[in-house]
């Protein structure tokens, strides 16, 4: 699921942090018992506070607890250099485009009840209508095709 991906992206990022694996056991029950309780060491100390925080975040062990991507480009200590990485040749449209595509993820996970990903159309249909009335059934369901 997305949030899956968001614990994954916090295991990529302390991996290229620490130089080792977020989760580490010498037995596979030992290595069970560290995800499922989130017991990973601090990355190193040359790295910010604020690292160490966003990384702790997506590896938070509920995973509706977990930011999504948009919370996590919207974080301030990531904000100004997600900004400066957008090319000035990416068109208003393009960027609108982008953070549409966050919001309707964002609602896809709240109305995605059991957290598996898997929703019923007319649920998120009906979210977005009360987020912007130009939606329709056909553009959700083009999005959900995606």
């Amino acid at each position: 699921s997305y949030k899956a991906d968001i614990w994954s992206l916090g295991c990529i990022v302390y991996e290229l942090c620490a130089l080792k694996h977020a989760f580490e056991h010498t037995t596979l029950q030992g290595l069970v018992h560290k995800i499922r309780n989130g017991e990973h060491d601090r990355i190193p100390s040359a790295f910010s506070e604020d690292l160490q925080n966003l990384i702790a975040w997506t590896l938070t062990v509920t995973a509706q607890s977990r930011p999504s991507i948009h919370d996590i480009i919207a974080n301030p200590f990531l904000k100004d250099y997600v900004g400066e990485q957008i090319s000035s040749s990416t068109s208003a449209q393009e960027l609108q485009e982008l953070a549409l595509r966050c919001r309707v993820r964002t609602i896809f996970d709240q109305v995605d009840r059991n957290g598996d990903g898997s929703i019923d159309p007319s649920e998120l249909s009906e979210a977005l209508r009360n987020l912007d009335a130009s939606w329709t059934d056909d553009r959700v369901s083009s999005l959900m095709v995606e």
